[in-house]
């Protein structure tokens, strides 16, 4: 049987997935910047459900732990007071793409969903330089 399950929503609806007290549940939400990653276990420890927060820069790889949630009392722990400022990276180049909504934009190399055309040879160049 579960013990943990997670929904989403975006675009195309809701979908669920289940994970168990051995395999856990781990969700990541992506954005341009920063991603949110939440980790989801059973510590056999202390018989409580945890989950870790914390936030990766999509670009650079940055990592920074922002709160450990007890998922079964409740109490949450802080990590970190601040988000360090990070790179203000946006590969979006402002024009718009040519594909057309629905299946076309979902497959689309040049937007990947967007509808604006992404500027890739940035992102290489932004990645080699770390």
């Amino acid at each position: 049987m579960a013990h943990f399950r997670a929904v989403i929503r975006g675009s195309r609806g809701e979908a669920s997935r289940l994970g168990h007290k051995t395999t856990g549940m781990y969700a990541r939400v992506q954005t341009w910047g920063w991603d949110v990653v939440v980790d989801a276990r059973h510590s056999e420890q202390d018989g409580n459900d945890w989950a870790e927060v914390e936030l990766v820069h999509h670009t650079t790889g940055q990592r920074v732990a922002v709160l450990d949630l007890n998922l079964t009392t409740g109490k949450a722990f802080a990590r970190a007071a601040c988000v360090p400022s990070g790179v203000a990276y946006q590969p979006k180049t402002g024009q718009p793409c040519g594909c057309r909504p629905g299946i076309e934009r979902d497959n689309c190399p040049q937007c990947e969903a967007t509808g604006q055309r992404i500027d890739f040879a940035a992102i290489r160049n932004a990645r080699q330089g770390d």
